[in-house]
């Protein structure tokens, strides 16, 4: 009997030093970002941010600190969206509210700007060349707010590689 009851203390005092080990590796390694808008930019409402993962590579998915969308998404918010555009791409968003990276068609639709003056809407569009510390950033859904309304993120704004969860 006393010998069952060691066995079982062990076991326990294992379990809860490998649940201990766990709980730290994926404190340094992951994080998990919840969505809370109404309208979402990507097909997820969670995110598994890989802090490891600091590569870029054009078309993954990665967690950014907000900086240039205030008053809609405030600074220092963290957020995710697809990498589209990189140093030394050609972007151009067109007046048939279309966005264009060096000559594909990524986006259609900037229905943010509906309401506004034929004016007021002809400062977002042009062509330019992203500079060495500039990206690209796009929501994969309709009413996407990204970089067709506020321009490239640097990169030091990019946190880490994310993953959709759910």
């Amino acid at each position: 009997m006393k010998y069952e009851r060691l066995r079982w203390l062990f076991l326990s005092l294992v379990c809860s030093a490998c649940a201990v080990c766990a709980e730290v590796y994926f404190y340094h390694h992951y994080r998990i970002a919840w969505d809370r808008q109404v309208l979402r930019c990507i097909d997820a409402r969670f995110l598994l941010v890989d802090l490891k993962d600091k590569a870029v590579v054009r078309d993954r998915l990665y967690a950014y600190k907000s900086e240039q969308a205030a008053p809609i998404i405030k600074n220092g918010t963290l957020v995710g969206k697809y990498l589209r555009g990189m140093p030394g791409d050609t972007v151009e968003v067109r007046h048939d509210d279309t966005v264009w990276i060096n000559g594909r068609k990524i986006a259609e639709g900037m229905p943010h700007l509906r309401g506004m003056s034929e004016a007021q809407r002809t400062k977002f569009y042009g062509s330019r060349v992203l500079g060495e510390d500039e990206y690209w950033m796009m929501g994969t859904k309709y009413l996407s707010f990204d970089s067709r309304y506020w321009g490239p993120i640097h990169r030091s704004q990019i946190v880490a590689r994310s993953y959709a969860l759910f």
